[in-house]
Formats: structure tokens, C-alpha cells, sequence
């Protein structure tokens, strides 16, 4: 009987912190981030334009996430350079995994490889990375 009530005690004071710990987290600056990608298009996409892109990642979003979370997380392609099949994606910081599953999903539907290089917290960083 005793036992039964300190691992209820327990639970209950590491599910408070766990509440406590969240919304630490949500009181945060919520920060800009910047993904740099790279695109390896399979053989019959030789060239592949930003409008497609753009639309192809934030469909992906979409269909995994839900509207709502699309729009909370900020994700836009920013620049595209088709002769170095580069591009930087801005999100928000708390959506970096689900960008890159949502990634994972584009590529199933696109049939090319969105490849992850850099995440980094400024634009000029990430043109950067985009052209070495």
C-alpha cells in the first residue's frame, strides 16, 4: 500500500516538472532557422524549378502535419540555384525534425533527393553554405 503511493508521488512530481520543462519551452523566443539542401533529380527531371519545389515541400507538410502546424512553423524556400541544385528553406527552430521527415515524403512523391547539408541561424550563413 505504501509502495503504490510513493510511485504515485513520483510519477506525479516528474510529470510537474515535465509540465514545468514545457512551458519553459514555450515561453522562448522562437527562433528563424535556415536549412540548405541540396537536389539530385533523377534522370528524367534534368532541371527542376523553385515553383515546384516550394510547392512540392509544402504540400508534403501539409499532408503529414495539418494546415494549422504548416502555418506555425514558417516553412518557405527562400532561394533556389538551379545550376548548383541548392537551395536554403526558412523554418521556425521547434519544426527542424518535422521539416526533414516532411523532406523524406517529398522526395517519395517528387521522385528526386532533397539532400540536408547545413542548418544555421542567418541568411547570409546560409547563402553562404549554399555556394561552397
Amino acid at each position: 500500500m505504501k509502495y503504490e503511493v510513493l510511485v504515485k508521488s513520483l510519477k506525479m512530481k516528474n510529470l510537474k516538472s515535465y509540465i514545468k520543462s514545457i512551458e519553459e519551452r514555450s515561453r522562448r523566443r522562437i527562433r528563424r532557422r535556415y536549412l540548405i539542401f541540396e537536389v539530385i533529380a533523377l534522370s528524367s527531371y534534368s532541371k527542376v524549378s523553385q515553383d515546384y519545389l516550394s510547392k512540392l515541400i509544402k504540400d508534403s507538410y501539409r499532408e503529414l502535419f495539418g494546415t494549422l502546424d504548416t502555418s506555425l512553423s514558417g516553412i518557405s524556400l527562400i532561394t533556389y540555384n538551379n545550376e548548383l541544385r541548392r537551395g536554403v528553406i526558412k523554418f521556425r527552430s521547434g519544426y527542424k525534425a518535422k521539416l526533414l521527415l516532411s523532406l523524406a515524403l517529398a522526395q517519395y512523391r517528387g521522385r528526386i533527393i532533397l539532400r540536408p547539408i547545413r542548418t544555421t541561424g542567418t541568411l547570409r550563413k546560409a547563402l553562404k553554405y549554399m555556394k561552397a
